[in-house]
């Protein structure tokens, strides 16, 4: 009987290492930015989750450390409405083969440490242009771009769906702030 419970001991003690070994605790994220007129470069996004932030300049990667939470991606650039995306993290099969395997250790482990979570490994995030940013600009025809505001107004309908492409939740004050601003 302790000759059984010592294997039984050894042989977890070996499994609960699995994630370290078949998984990583970090993965590579590419950060993307993007406007109605195609990509945006030189932007600069935060990404953060609970074991930690990073930083990238678009278009670039970075190596975030996993976990279980969801990865928030903000990223500013003048003359752009900030962009927001929040990334839901997964989990991947091989947390439900070490609970299989060794009765539960080997997930106890992968969950401490993040490597039995993942998040998609490119991220597009959405930015508009900020057309407050150019009110005091002229343009090549000598009128102002205050002006020409009118004329580049997008409607409420658009408006809330690039807040939802941005990461907003519709009926947040956030999501009302955001879509009050593409549109004016």
């Amino acid at each position: 009987m302790i000759r059984n419970i010592f294997i039984i001991a050894i042989v977890s003690t070996i499994f609960s290492g699995c994630a370290t070994v078949t998984g990583s605790t970090t993965q590579n994220i590419s950060v993307e930015t993007r406007s109605d007129n195609g990509a945006i470069s030189g932007a600069e996004c935060e990404l953060t989750n609970a074991k930690g932030k990073w930083l990238v300049r678009t278009p670039g990667s970075t190596i975030i450390q996993r976990s279980n939470d969801d990865l928030v991606a903000l990223c500013n650039k003048k003359g752009y409405v900030p962009g927001q995306q929040k990334l839901i993290s997964t989990t991947k099969g091989s947390m439900f083969g070490n609970i299989l395997l060794v009765g539960g250790i080997g997930a106890i482990v992968d969950h401490k440490n993040g490597s039995a979570y993942e998040y998609p490994s490119l991220i597009q995030i959405f930015m508009a242009k900020n057309l407050e940013a150019d009110d005091t600009d002229d343009d090549k025809s000598g009128s102002s771009r205050a002006d020409n505001k009118a004329t580049q107004k997008i409607s409420p309908d658009v408006a809330k769906s690039k807040c939802t492409e941005l990461g907003f939740t519709s009926g947040t004050e956030d999501f009302a702030k955001c879509v009050l601003r593409l549109g004016k």
